[in-house]
């Protein structure tokens, strides 16, 4: 289905399908860890956890960290049965199209560079390119993704324009928003 026929006329025409093991980016992060949460508490599959491992001595080490910091539990007991680590970044496409060999239903993307305000080109770098790297990834592989944004992809309004009650769909890119930065 294309994205422009994402709306209420179509959704019968969605399907239902079980999630299955999912890779799931931006595990780390608010938004990431909250999902990661819900599935496990909710599913029964793996979860392949995209993880820069950063001043850890590794993935899996900052991933039980933030388990700990949100949920007090870093549930060490799903590590290797149902949570496992991929020390990877989205903005390298290689590296991207190598995640194909994990066994992995769904891609959820959580990863995202969420400043309002950016120099240089890590917004674009994030967002964008390595969103691009996700879908042609999912495309290749024909799995499902699901990809998470915000809402401040909307920009702003100004005397009136955009109406302060316009709702934003899925589908709606340009709507006479003020985009004045990365």
């Amino acid at each position: 289905m294309l994205i422009s026929a994402n709306d209420i006329r179509n959704v019968d025409q969605v399907d239902r399908t079980d999630i299955g093991d999912i890779l799931l980016t931006g595990a780390t992060g608010y938004l990431g860890i909250h999902v990661l949460k819900y599935y496990l508490d909710h599913n029964k599959g793996t979860a392949y956890c995209l993880v820069r491992k950063g001043d850890f001595e590794s993935p899996e080490k900052r991933l039980k960290h933030m388990l700990m910091y949100y949920f007090d539990n870093p549930h060490n007991d799903m590590f290797e049965k149902r949570i496992r680590c991929i020390d990877g970044d989205i903005t390298e496409e290689d590296e991207v199209m190598s995640f194909e060999k994990y066994d992995f239903d769904t891609l959820i993307n959580c990863a995202a560079c969420v400043k309002h305000f950016s120099a240089g080109d890590l917004l674009e770098k994030i967002n964008v390119t390595g969103v691009k790297y996700l879908v042609k990834l999912c495309s290749k592989t024909k799995r499902r993704l699901i990809h998470i944004s915000t809402v401040s992809v909307a920009g702003e309004g100004m005397d009136g324009t955009p109406p302060a009650d316009k709702k934003i769909h899925e589908k709606d890119l340009y709507f006479g928003q003020r985009i004045t930065n990365e």
